[in-house]
């Protein structure tokens, strides 16, 4: 039997969840945040423009999967989490900040942009995992996915900063 405790957490939890996610539509929220999402893709269209080689094609298909798993990630989880709530309203639309930082870093983001790129895709994939967090609010299993998720993004984000500072060329190409 639950204690009051976690029957309350278990209800406070359960209302970030969609009531039922077979029957879920998109909401008009979620539609603005793909937009932002569709913009940074033209803007890798941008960069690729700015310089037709191989080697750019290469920093641009990168730059694209980058971009496509962290959309994939929050349509996944906003199809489970209700967007339109409180809490998850307000990481949405920050995410949506971010990532609009990332697109308008991205046609300088293997030049003097790649600072910022790097950390508005940190704060992206951070506010993911903010969203995430929110979902398993009382689920132990759950929370030990999200610091999971936590750990693997940081470095990863983490080498996109640093290769961005501290390298030209081919080696932060590489790196």
């Amino acid at each position: 039997m639950a204690t009051a405790g976690e029957r309350s957490e278990q209800r406070r939890s359960a209302r970030l969840v969609r009531a039922d996610p077979q029957e879920a539509l998109v909401s008009p929220l979620e539609l603005f945040f793909d937009l932002v999402f569709v913009f940074a893709l033209t803007q890798v269209t941008a960069f690729l423009a700015a310089d037709p080689t191989f080697g750019q094609l290469a920093r641009g298909l990168v730059m694209l999967a980058i971009i496509w798993w962290a959309w994939s990630g929050y349509t996944w989880l906003t199809s489970t989490v209700d967007p339109e709530l409180g809490l998850p309203r307000l990481v949405m639309f920050a995410a949506m900040g971010a990532m609009l930082l990332v697109a308008l870093a991205t046609p300088g983001a293997f030049t003097d942009d790649g600072v910022l790129w790097g950390l508005g895709y940190l704060a992206v994939r951070l506010l993911h995992a903010a969203l995430f967090a929110l979902a398993a609010r009382g689920d132990p299993h759950l929370g030990r996915v999200v610091l999971s998720l936590v750990r693997s993004l940081v470095p990863g984000a983490g080498l996109i900063i640093l290769a961005s500072a501290a390298l030209d060329g081919a080696a932060r190409d590489a790196l």
